[in-house]
């Protein structure tokens, strides 16, 4: 006798291949949520770089840029998570480093993710 159909161990290899498949989306799809974010980060950073370089410009050689990269640190506490920033250097060769998410160590290069850092100059 030849019996056509499926069998139960058929549809549990089956069950078990769809799972897999499933949860590899699933993974895809956090990596993909992990990577907008980190970009998203990056994206804030250099809109602060650009406003603090706006506001260095604009102040030159006077008075008062350390009222104006204290306002500046407000809104990178704000904007960005555990936002912190430094201004280093003279008029007109400043160099601006803003981290994020807790990074402390020192930023030679421009690192992206959830926590990072980005170091430019301004001449």
């Amino acid at each position: 006798m030849h019996h056509q159909g499926f069998t139960l161990i058929e549809v549990l290899i089956s069950l078990i291949m769809l799972s897999l498949i499933l949860l590899g989306f699933d993974a895809m799809e956090i990596y993909s949520l992990r990577s907008i974010r980190a970009t998203y980060y990056f994206h804030l950073a250099t809109f602060q770089w650009i406003s603090i370089a706006e506001r260095l410009r604009s102040i030159g050689s006077r008075s008062g840029i350390e009222e104006q990269v204290a306002a500046w640190n407000e809104q990178n506490k704000q904007l960005l998570p555990q936002g912190i920033g430094s201004v280093t250097g003279s008029y007109p060769n400043y160099t601006v480093t803003i981290y994020w998410g807790g990074m402390t160590a020192a930023c030679q290069k421009i690192q992206l993710g959830q926590t990072g850092c980005l170091q430019q100059s301004i001449a």
